[in-house]
Parts: structure tokens; C-alpha cells; sequence
């Protein structure tokens, strides 16, 4: 990942479990209020459900690098709709349940 990071290249980046904003908690809410009080989400202490190893601790902080070339994450695992930024370059879509619904990605060019 640290390879394809450092070509500077956009990238979208599809993930089962969704991230933890660092903006604001309206996706750990979301899942709480669906989930019967847990954030089923990958984050770094507080309410997340999924606390990072040191691989994945890896990953998000190079998802999370203010200079991250990732724009757009989409993820599941939720088995509801949620969009919002994950950072201030990063945007993150939570798709609902497959099989229910399709979904559409438009990628503009900058």
C-alpha cells in the first residue's frame, strides 16, 4: 500500500468496514443507534468496535495523512447508507446491504 501510495495517483479505495471520521461522530452514531450502542467502524480507541492492529494502525495512517491520495473510500458492513468526509480530502460512502440496492459512483476530473 505504501508503494501505491507514494505514486501520488487519486485513488478510491473499497473496504469492507467503513473508518472513523476525523471531522465529526456522525457515523459512530449512526452505527449505534442501528448496531444496539456499538460503532461497528475501524478507529483508534473511543467507541470504535474495531481497534486497529499495527498493520491496519499502518494503513489508516496513511488514509488519514494530510498529504493521502486517497479521495473516496467505499465500504459496507453497515447494512445502511451513510455519506461524509473522512478527512477534508477524503470522502467516504457507506453502501447498503448488496443485493437491495445498487449504487452509483460518478468520479469527476479535477
Amino acid at each position: 500500500m505504501k508503494e501505491i501510495f507514494a505514486m501520488g495517483k487519486p485513488i478510491l479505495l473499497l473496504a469492507h468496514v467503513p473508518f472513523d471520521s476525523k471531522l465529526d461522530s456522525s457515523l459512530q452514531a449512526a452505527s449505534k443507534e442501528v448496531w444496539q450502542d456499538r460503532a461497528l467502524i475501524w478507529g483508534r480507541g473511543g467507541d470504535c468496535n474495531y481497534n486497529p492492529d499495527e498493520t491496519t494502525q499502518e494503513l489508516l495512517d496513511l488514509i488519514y495523512a494530510k498529504d493521502s491520495p486517497v479521495k473516496e473510500i467505499v465500504c459496507g458492513h453497515l447494512h445502511f447508507s451513510w455519506d461524509g468526509s473522512l478527512t477534508e480530502n477524503t470522502h467516504q460512502h457507506v453502501s447498503p446491504a448488496i443485493g437491495k440496492t445498487v449504487g452509483i459512483i460518478t468520479v469527476k476530473g479535477s
